[in-house]
């Protein structure tokens, strides 16, 4: 094996290695450092961010069509479910009877650690899930106030959006460099002729 080869393979294990090797399920290419690219889901969510300020900014401007979408905000949340503590009830009276249950269970002693575990849960579960509520009272806001809140929103989606697209650039760039500064590391001591020489990459050069 050629230290190109074994260094290839190691690398995998570390930030940049990892990514470019698509998360460490593919070989780095023997020969010249691999390019990352920046992944579709982060242009495409500044796309849809925008898309939908215009939809918001569209929809300020038709009186009609926000008039209709204001209604069909309050129909909504008016239908609201408004039995939530009774449903708490019916998961906590689950959680109980389970817990009973847990307790009456005879183990042996090498899985009183188990038993314990399971009642820990459940207790733990009770108290995350069951927690009793206000009830819920939907109180409109002004048409006027909820077109300026959603157009609001929207514009900072889209701050937040080109945000997370510069960051993931500059990781990129980042990945990037250390990949190029690697193989050359790797060229300067061993240059690939050498390399060869230890393995049968021919064809894969």
């Amino acid at each position: 094996m050629s230290l190109r080869d074994f260094a290839l393979k190691c690398a995998k294990q570390f930030n940049f290695g990892y990514q470019a090797s698509n998360y460490g399920d593919k070989e780095l290419p023997f020969d010249m450092a691999p390019k990352i690219k920046v992944d579709d889901y982060y242009y495409n969510r500044v796309e849809l961010a925008l898309q939908e300020r215009q939809r918001w900014e569209e929809l300020k401007n038709n009186k009609e069509e926000l008039e209709k979408a204001y209604q069909k905000y309050i129909d909504e949340h008016k239908s609201f479910p408004n039995n939530v503590n009774e449903k708490k009830e019916e998961i906590k009276g689950r959680y109980l009877d389970m817990l009973k249950r847990v307790e009456e269970w005879p183990v042996d002693g090498d899985f009183e650690c188990v038993k314990a575990f399971m009642i820990k849960h459940l207790n733990e579960c009770i108290e995350s899930d069951c927690y009793e509520t206000e009830p819920y009272e939907f109180n409109p806001e002004p048409i006027n106030e909820w077109i300026e809140n959603n157009i609001q929103f929207a514009k900072d989606e889209v701050v937040s959006a080109n945000k997370r697209l510069k960051k993931e650039k500059e990781h990129v760039k980042k990945i990037n460099d250390q990949l190029e500064r690697f193989y050359k590391n790797i060229e300067d001591y061993e240059p690939i002729k050498e390399s060869i020489k230890y393995c049968h990459y021919n064809e894969k050069i």
